[in-house]
């Protein structure tokens, strides 16, 4: 599938924050347009990097904190 080879392509030139949301905005364009979503692709990639940014995307495991202190 071509957006995977986008991915293989181009991950590694993800060094910072925003070229990693680039990266994966691009990624996610290009999986749905395969999946026949043209229409909505570019506002579903948008909303998917939204998601990305958002704190309550990635709770906290228990013990997390203590582990990352040691």
């Amino acid at each position: 599938m071509a957006a995977f080879r986008f991915y293989e392509d181009h991950h590694l030139l993800a060094r910072d924050l925003e070229t990693a949301l680039g990266l994966w905005r691009e990624f996610h364009r290009r999986l749905l347009v395969g999946m026949g979503l043209e229409e909505h692709a570019e506002a579903l990639a948008e909303e998917l990097v939204a998601r990305w940014k958002d704190p309550a995307t990635w709770p906290l495991v228990p013990g997390a904190e203590a582990t990352l202190r040691a």
